[in-house]
């Protein structure tokens, strides 16, 4: 099973100054009485004070933590101060970036291939403006681990962010939880690896076993192989085995019911790309 280390004197009850190791699958629990800049894994913990995190408590009580794919691309370029700030201020619980290496700093854009004559924001320089709105989900695009040692100057600036990595390069997601230990590391998996032939314990088997070798805590699955391979059933083994579910909603006429699908589901938290999805779940 995962596991995570925290101190006995953040938990009640405890002798305090040694370390405990806890199973993941109660990590949840432990939400209800850590600061989230200790568990990390929830940014819905009740010492959290950004002013909107009442509202935001309420309106998700029983659906997924809803982040802002790459920001608020609807109002502003994707990837831009514009674009998180926006989404936060309409309402979302976190936002979304992707990161590459260029030189020797972190810069926030999509592409591999990105055009290098073109200046695009530096992680360092957003995070500044949006480490205390809310979750902070980064998608790490390296193709190597040259990236991990600049990543980690920025983020120690910022001890009580509630971040999470995030990765589709399954050899780099060791060495981010080796860099990282204490950041929620989240292994984005895409459907291209679950044929139509498996069976619902196959592919159950593959994301448990798949998560546990490459040492992260959630899961990012798509809502594709959720809805083909159990819905809720695949979920609770998954949280089973102790992971926090991820999935994505696509800017498509579809995206109330993919929200209402997770919600029932029982998924635990997804990546948006219309940020009026979350204006139209204020309205129902």
């Amino acid at each position: 099973m995962v596991e995570r280390r925290v101190w006995d004197a953040e938990v009640p009850g405890s002798n305090p100054g040694t370390p405990t190791v806890i199973n993941a699958g109660i990590v949840k629990r432990l939400n209800a009485t850590l600061p989230r800049w200790r568990c990390g894994f929830d940014s819905r913990c009740p010492l959290q004070n950004d002013s909107n995190e009442q509202q935001r408590k309420e309106m998700h009580k029983n659906t997924p933590l809803l982040i802002a794919h790459r920001g608020d691309t609807i109002s502003y370029p994707e990837n831009t101060l514009e674009a998180f700030l926006s989404a936060f201020e309409k309402g979302a619980d976190g936002v979304e970036m992707d990161i590459h290496l260029d030189g020797k700093e972190v810069i926030i854009v999509h592409n591999y291939l990105f055009n290098r004559k073109k200046t695009y924001p530096k992680l360092k320089d957003i995070l500044k403006l949006i480490h205390s709105k809310g979750r902070v989900e980064i998608e790490v695009k390296a193709l190597s681990i040259d990236i991990l040692q600049p990543l980690k100057k920025v983020l120690d600036k910022f001890p009580k962010a509630d971040f999470e990595l995030t990765t589709s390069e399954i050899p780099l997601s060791s060495y981010i939880k080796q860099a990282f230990p204490i950041i929620p590391l989240g292994l984005i998996l895409h459907d291209f690896f679950f044929q139509k032939w498996m069976t619902q314990e196959i592919v159950k088997q593959k994301l448990v076993g798949w998560g546990k070798m490459s040492k992260a805590d959630r899961l990012h699955v798509p809502l594709t192989v959720l809805s083909q391979f159990g819905k809720d059933s695949l979920v609770r083994e998954l949280h089973k085995a102790g992971f926090v579910i991820h999935s994505h909603i696509n800017n498509t006429g579809e995206q109330g019911k993919e929200l209402s699908d997770l919600s029932q589901w029982q998924v635990d938290q997804c990546t948006f790309d219309n940020i009026e999805l979350i204006s139209a779940k204020r309205s129902t």
